[in-house]
């Protein structure tokens, strides 16, 4: 009886321990591994999308008429279960096609992410939290901000933000 007591029952709750452990690191890699994926899939299709759809024309001012239809056509190509808000942005910060008709036209010049984008060249994502919108390690359910900038024979002429959930 006493080895029950002395042994048994710690190395057991240990183990229950050890395997909540692995559960909970588990969880975060599988959320960074989803969220990686998403870009992924998201980045890869814009770059095979872009040129079937957008010219660098439509980049210079955001409500020409007949650049909407082929925005709106790129978006519906896009469109993904998950993907939440879709906003394209022209070299100057100036949001040139959105799914929330609203905010096309609208101008960010601060706008840190984009400025990072347009610095790089280069897609990443951030995940933040849904009730504050801050940056936040990564977890399964927080919303994905998606970056990638949109080339046309080989110039960056605006950038994608696509917020996934």
């Amino acid at each position: 009886m006493t080895f029950i007591y002395k042994i048994a029952i710690p190395s057991f709750l240990a183990l229950i321990l050890i395997i909540i452990s692995v559960a909970l690191w588990q969880k975060r890699f599988i959320g960074e591994a989803l969220s990686r994926e998403e870009f992924v899939t998201i980045n890869e299709t814009v770059a095979r999308i872009t040129l079937e759809y957008l010219k660098a024309d439509n980049f210079l001012e955001p409500f020409s008429p007949s650049s909407q239809k082929q925005f709106k056509d790129f978006s519906e190509e896009l469109q993904r279960p998950s993907i939440a808000r879709l906003t394209i942005w022209n070299r100057d910060q100036v949001i040139v096609f959105s799914d929330l008709k609203s905010i096309i036209g609208f101008h960010s010049p601060d706008h840190q992410d984009l400025k990072r984008l347009f610095a790089e060249e280069k897609p990443f994502f951030i995940v933040k939290k849904e009730e504050t919108n801050e940056p936040v390690q990564s977890e399964i359910g927080e919303f994905l901000d998606i970056y990638i900038p949109i080339r046309i024979s080989g110039k960056v002429v605006g950038a994608i933000e696509i917020h996934s959930v």
